[in-house]
């Protein structure tokens, strides 16, 4: 089991180091826009791409999950995976262009009364919201495909690539056309949109390309309708459960950002996005970790001295790798978040209360994967439910006297409450103990 474990994990690490920062351009790529941007301009992209990351949840409505787990259920079965296909892009077709539309017009009216640059950049991120979906869709039926190294690759490698080749094309560009003297005065945020767009098209045609390559060809053979509709309602059940699960951990990872842009100024809003991004390598280890321990898991539900075993080592680990990053963003806040740009710093404290908050996250172990994997994910979605009102309500309560201290207590609230209520769970349910070191 210690073999497999390792094994797992080696190939989870690879496939985080690419993924991290889900739905958004990479590390160094967001250090550059930050860098060309200023605070106030970042700021308002943060704000654009947050809007987007939770419009694409309800555009895809939970459809990649859908689509890994049939068309690998139909892998010997061209008729039915080609029917599911087909139905995926209608569906995330008819819902992405009518959100987006929907977006579109809400942001105009909001813009008559409070007329600010941010809902400008917003509406125009929002046309590239049907080509994301779709995006999105095709790395999903890649993984059914089987091909998830593949599947990871336009985000994971052409975005970050993109993003930083067209960044530095648009400030040269303007640059022979502006008689400015500042690369920050020169790129706003509009431009960054425009950049985000266009990588979102590159990393579609590639998804697309790997799918074409791996795709059955097309059969005549097609399925009854009977069938048909007892597979699309199958379809649909699963979709909303997966939805409602990526919506409710978008909140807890995306809300205090969404709300800062809303409830305060747009130098805000980019400060404290730098260190929210920061805190996110507190939690890469145990990210990494949950993508291998998923199947173990599932194997050794039923045996509680095997499965006490794996998850004390999965959280020794993850916590090792926590601390690593930790203690450098504990005692170093001030020089990381400076690498942005100056003035970052002001998210110091915010930075600090994001880390510890993780920290304690890892620390109790893999608890929402624990009960979701072992047949009590109803128990686990009725937590994040309960934190996800909770999140919302001390977010709306802190910023407007606090600033981007009071969604970072806010965020650190909410991951703590559904972190104990989780390992309560687990320690009834399950009769393990989940924690570092198997303490608690």
């Amino acid at each position: 089991m210690k073999r497999c474990l390792w094994a797992l994990l080696t190939i989870a690490l690879f496939s985080a180091q690419l993924q991290s920062g889900e739905n958004d351009d990479r590390f160094a790529s967001q250090m550059l826009l930050s860098r060309l941007l200023g605070k106030a301009d970042y700021g308002e992209f943060a704000f654009a791409v947050t809007t987007m990351q939770f419009l694409v949840i309800a555009a895809v409505l939970g459809a990649d999950s859908v689509a890994t787990r049939f068309v690998a259920k139909y892998h010997d079965s061209p008729a039915q995976m080609l029917t599911h296909i087909g139905w995926l892009n209608q569906r995330t077709l008819r819902i992405s262009v009518a959100i987006a539309i929907t977006g579109v017009l809400l942001l105009q009216f909001i813009y008559v009364f409070n007329p600010r640059m941010i809902w400008i950049s917003t509406q125009l991120i929002l046309v590239a919201l049907p080509i994301q979906a779709f995006a999105i869709i095709r790395q999903g039926i890649l993984r059914g495909l089987q091909k998830p190294v593949l599947s990871i690759i336009p985000e994971g490698i052409l975005r970050p690539f993109f993003t930083i080749k067209f960044s530095l094309a648009f400030v040269f560009l303007i640059g022979t056309t502006s008689q400015q003297s500042s690369f920050t005065n020169q790129f706003e945020s509009r431009h960054a949109v425009i950049v985000y767009i266009l990588v979102t098209v590159v990393a579609l045609i590639a998804s697309q390309i790997f799918l074409n390559w791996f795709l059955p060809q097309k059969t005549e053979k097609t399925l009854s309708k009977a069938s048909s509709a007892a597979e699309i309602r199958r379809w649909k059940s699963m979709a909303l459960a997966s939805m409602f699960s990526a919506f409710a951990m978008t909140i807890h990872s995306q809300s205090d950002v969404w709300m800062l842009g809303v409830l305060t100024k747009a130098e805000t809003v980019g400060s404290y996005s730098v260190a929210a991004r920061y805190a996110g390598f507190v939690i890469f280890g145990i990210n990494a970790m949950n993508a291998a321990l998923g199947p173990l898991v599932a194997k050794f539900a039923h045996d509680r001295i095997a499965l006490q075993r794996l998850v004390t080592q999965s959280t020794n680990l993850s916590f090792v790798i926590a601390t690593a990053s930790g203690v450098w963003l504990i005692c170093f806040p001030e020089w990381l978040l400076n690498l942005f740009g100056s003035g970052f710093d002001d998210a110091t404290l915010s930075l600090k209360i994001l880390v510890a908050a993780n920290w304690f996250n890892v620390g109790c172990g893999s608890v929402g994967l624990l009960l979701s994997m072992t047949g009590n994910h109803q128990i686990f979605m009725k937590i994040l439910m309960s934190s996800v009102f909770l999140n919302i309500f001390l977010n709306i309560t802190l910023i407007p006297f606090f600033g981007m201290t009071g969604a970072a207590v806010a965020t650190a609230a909410s991951i703590v409450y559904w972190n104990l209520a989780a390992l309560v769970a687990v320690k009834i349910r399950l009769k393990i103990r989940p924690t570092i070191g198997a303490l608690i």
